[in-house]
């Protein structure tokens, strides 16, 4: 059994997660396996691909490593323990995020949110709330501003990407746990397990308008090219799609969950291709 989220190279090699604690490179047009990674502390969730081809993923271990992954062979390159010395469990379940200079960015389950350079140094590190349990997954506007949802605060952050300091903050109802997206106009949408949709003013953080659902928005969010807000609620098994002020989706350097409507997991172009330039992930995401 693979975990559901995957990552996708450029040449659409496809790097899955395994509940084995290893990750996989699959060939994406007959699914061989290329090559496995060594075991690591615990089971990886949620791979991203770097520009230079890294592959970083967190896993579900209690002290929450983060780990870089050579795409020739799987080698681990880096590693990082995100939890420490009286931490309690900070499993890294949510999706990292690349930012334009390459800097990356992770939240473990505890509450830590860290920004690492490209060279794998951190850059800065913070504790949001203890047991904040990061299980959203970030989002950076193009400015760089970071957007990341809580579940036990039930608050959303934005926060500077050059020391981590906070711009604002959000309160909704009950739980963040689907990741926020970024429109073209800079209008933050987030939902929440308070069963609403948000739109907030990505200046101060204030709602501009919400949406009442019939259950808990719980899933990722997406948006369609003329800005249309997609929401699902996974308790009822409802769709919603939402008007919005945005003409679209943002553009780099990561404005949504996983980067792209397509989910690629991968810091660059939204979708991969092969040698001869057509699309590498027809038979895994449906074109």
């Amino acid at each position: 059994m693979l975990w559901l989220n995957i990552a996708l190279a450029a040449d659409g090699t496809v790097y899955a997660g395994h509940y084995d604690k290893h990750v996989y490179a699959l060939n994406p047009d007959n699914g061989n396996v290329k090559w496995n990674s060594s075991s690591l502390a615990g089971n990886p969730w949620n791979p991203v691909v770097a520009p230079d081809g890294t592959i970083y993923v967190g896993t579900d271990d209690y002290d929450g490593m983060f780990y870089a992954l050579d795409p020739l062979n799987g080698n681990i390159k880096w590693s990082y323990k995100t939890g420490g010395s009286g931490a309690g469990d900070s499993a890294i379940y949510a999706c990292p995020a690349i930012a334009a200079d390459g800097a990356i960015y992770v939240g473990n389950y505890y509450g830590k949110f860290i920004a690492f350079n490209p060279d794998l140094t951190v850059k800065w590190q913070k504790t949001i709330a203890l047991w904040a349990r990061m299980l959203a997954s970030p989002a950076i506007a193009p400015d760089g501003t970071i957007y990341v949802g809580t579940r036990d605060t039930y608050k959303l952050y934005a926060l500077d990407p050059g020391n981590g300091s906070q711009k604002w903050e959000f309160t909704a109802g009950y739980e963040i746990t689907s990741s926020p997206l970024v429109g073209s106009d800079g209008t933050v949408y987030v939902g929440g397990c308070d069963s609403k949709v948000y739109a907030l003013d990505p200046a101060n953080g204030t709602k501009k308008w919400e949406f009442a659902a019939g259950n808990w928005i719980n899933m990722p969010m997406a948006m369609g090219p003329d800005g249309t807000v997609y929401a699902v609620s996974g308790y009822n098994k409802t769709m919603y799609a939402l008007f919005s002020s945005s003409a679209g989706l943002a553009g780099p350097p990561w404005p949504m969950f996983r980067h792209d409507p397509r989910h690629t997991g991968r810091a660059g172009s939204a979708a991969p291709v092969k040698k001869d330039g057509t699309p590498a992930n027809s038979l895994l995401l449906g074109d």
